[in-house]
């Protein structure tokens, strides 16, 4: 052979070795282990619901209560799709919003709505709030009947923003304008966001500031305003591609999840976008802290296909090709793994963070399949 000959046997081995490897990239390593559809909910859960040590979740058509290890149905209906509970009673959304005597397990409609119509449930201290589409925010005290706007439980009614006791652990604060309720929220004593996700408050220098958290095309931005309209700072992080999220008020923290996608948002039955939940979609979650003390702001990339299904502002738990990883948030390293083995392939699995809880559900039975200690 000569030495022209093996030269140029050389170059082509090394072209087709080159090859080989990018094709094995391509079609092998640079896709998840376990190719599945992964929904998150990370912050105000919705088909599962804490209250003291109790926790209550949606199983299939029934809805169960864990209280001491033990697990007991305390509803059986047709489709359960959202919860939320107080000491009293449970509140599921299952053709309209049914009410639930925890007691004596004596349940009736309460109101009557479509599930595309019903846009949030919160309960709290005997009261349900909800909102339907293209009316104000109402509640209902259950034990006396009486419905009314949600504006007409503040006492000062001004414009601006207001905070008032709800009840001997909880507040409402809320922001008015032309006579009108805009921002809505209940919060515990450290003001963590209790009720909802897209606004929040703030306490700074002895002011209440508005949290307004939005996702755009390619990124995330939180603006902060005073009760006078004005902007007080605005925080941004940005992406190279689309992406959704979440995010909550935790003590003066405001912490969201970000997850950027390959393929744009499929559209929905009233024109929102919806994120396509297969691992094959997903490029990285970010993990987004804000400290309002300073509006300093921290970041964290998760590994590519590693979806955040738990986070505050200590920890955050993601799953990653088959297990479920632990980091703390602000030395980030690994403080705990665990295998994720009701995860199979093709699968099609909602994560939804409550309390002590990951809750793991199967979205081809709707039963719940697992609970994380977190």
């Amino acid at each position: 052979m000569t030495k022209r000959k093996l030269k140029m046997y050389i170059i082509i081995g090394t072209i087709l070795i080159v090859l080989a490897g990018v094709l094995l990239y391509i079609f092998v390593w640079n896709k998840p282990k376990v190719k599945a559809d992964v929904n998150t909910k990370v912050f105000n859960s919705s088909m599962c619901q804490r209250v003291d040590d109790d926790y209550y979740y949606i199983s299939g058509k029934s809805v169960k209560r864990l209280k001491n290890d033990e697990e007991k149905t305390v509803y059986e209906g047709i489709k359960p799709y959202r919860i939320c509970v107080d000491k009293e009673y449970l509140y599921v959304c299952d053709n309209g919003v049914i009410c639930v005597d925890l007691k004596s397990g004596k349940s009736n409609i309460i109101v009557n709505v479509k599930k595309e119509d019903l846009w949030y449930i919160y309960a709290d201290n005997g009261c349900l709030f909800y909102e339907i589409s293209s009316e104000p925010l109402k509640c209902i005290d259950i034990k006396t009947g009486e419905t009314k706007d949600a504006i007409e439980l503040l006492n000062d009614k001004s414009d601006g923003f207001h905070k008032q006791r709800f009840s001997d652990d909880k507040w409402i604060i809320a922001s008015i304008k032309d006579a009108e309720l805009g921002a809505f929220e209940i919060c515990d004593d450290d003001m963590n966001l209790l009720s909802s996700n897209a606004t929040g408050f703030v306490e700074k220098d002895n002011e209440i500031l508005l949290a307004a958290v939005s996702g755009f095309n390619c990124g995330y931005e939180c603006r902060f305003y005073k009760s006078d309209g004005t902007e007080a700072k605005t925080v941004k992080y940005t992406t190279p591609a689309e992406t959704t999220g979440e995010s909550t008020i935790i003590g003066n923290n405001v912490v969201t999840v970000s997850t950027t996608i390959k393929q744009p948002f499929s559209i929905g039955r009233h024109g929102d976008n919806r994120y396509l939940p297969q691992l094959e979609n997903h490029y990285y979650d970010t993990y987004i802290k804000v400290n309002t003390d300073d509006f300093e702001i921290q970041t964290h990339k998760m590994k590519k296909y590693e979806r955040i299904i738990y986070a505050d502002d200590k920890k955050v738990v993601t799953y990653y090709n088959g297990k479920y990883v632990t980091y703390s948030a602000d030395e980030w390293k690994v403080t705990d793994e665990k295998k994720a083995d009701e995860i199979k392939d093709g699968g099609k699995y909602t994560f939804e963070a409550c309390g002590e809880y990951v809750f793991v559900f199967d979205d081809n039975t709707g039963e719940c399949i697992n609970r994380i200690k977190i």
